[in-house]
């Protein structure tokens, strides 16, 4: 199996990983560290996401790379520590298998309010995230519920790192309105031209529900969601230090993220939210 990061390596006593099967032979690793996918393998042991081969896998860490969850505050866009409760805090683990109809691999874990949580965030809630995959596709889908008698507001996102080197691009985005966030939050219009990877970036692209495409080399990703009306594109600079990320690190992946940004989600008691992206891999045509 490729991988940058070797299966036995994968968490710990502190932070258990996980690692489930489609029939195809395509591979899923979740943590319940963070509710995170860790990492989804192709039947011939492509990784599609980037986890960094450096994570400390401590219990009071966020994961570097897969997919955490943001929730309910985005970045530092807000009164709450930076992305929220939910990418640091233990999950619990639902359930997992092998679908017997269709033979993809599934995995769903569940994070609701508790003492720790009421004392940033005065709401009670619940969170599911149920990820279903083979070797073609990664589905992952975010509910929110509202369990308590108030209404409450939130940003979130899916914060996908994406295996990328410096010569792929993104595309999809032209057009859009967006919030450019290395420029003091400027409001900007995208162009018609694809996102190159070659230089750091981190926008904010508003009303995004289109198809997104990752161009790599080898290969070619298509990013769609559902629900989550934005998407973020995130790649740091070189000088950036970053916990858990290695030297060369901002050059393995690109960050496209689903995400509710611009206009927060309101939930009234007892509401449920849901968003849903979906990684696709198409081959060159």
């Amino acid at each position: 199996m490729i991988s940058s990061v070797p299966l036995e390596s994968l968490g710990g006593e502190a932070v258990p990983v996980l690692v489930i099967a489609a029939r195809d032979g395509a591979r899923l690793a979740f943590s319940p560290q963070g509710g995170t996918i860790c990492q989804w393998w192709g039947a011939d042991g492509a990784e599609r996401l980037y986890l960094s081969p450096t994570n400390p896998w401590a219990a009071t860490d966020a994961i570097r790379g897969g997919v955490p969850v943001i929730f309910p505050q985005f970045a530092a866009r807000g009164p709450l520590p930076k992305h929220g409760l939910a990418r640091a805090a233990r999950w619990s683990v639902a359930g997992q298998g092998m679908d017997e109809d269709d033979g993809c691999g599934w995995a769903t874990l569940t994070f609701s309010d508790s003492p720790e949580t009421f004392a940033v965030w005065p709401h009670r809630f619940r969170l599911e995230l149920t990820a279903r995959f083979d070797t073609d596709h990664l589905s992952i889908r975010l509910d929110v519920t509202n369990a308590g008698e108030e209404a409450f507001a939130f940003t979130t996102a899916l914060h996908s790192y994406l295996s990328a080197d410096v010569t792929d691009r993104v595309s999809g985005l032209a057009g859009l309105e967006l919030i450019d966030s290395a420029d003091g939050g400027r409001r900007l219009r995208a162009g018609d031209a694809p996102i190159p990877l070659d230089a750091p970036i981190d926008r904010i692209f508003l009303n995004a529900e289109r198809p997104i495409t990752l161009e790599r080399a080898a290969s070619v990703l298509r990013i769609e969601q559902s629900g989550f009306r934005d998407a973020v594109v995130w790649k740091p600079a070189a000088a950036d230090t970053l916990p858990a990320l290695p030297p060369d690190g901002h050059s393995r992946f690109v960050c496209v993220e689903a995400a509710v940004i611009g206009a927060p989600a309101s939930l009234a008691p007892n509401q449920r939210w849901s968003g849903t992206q979906t990684l696709r891999a198409l081959p060159l045509s």
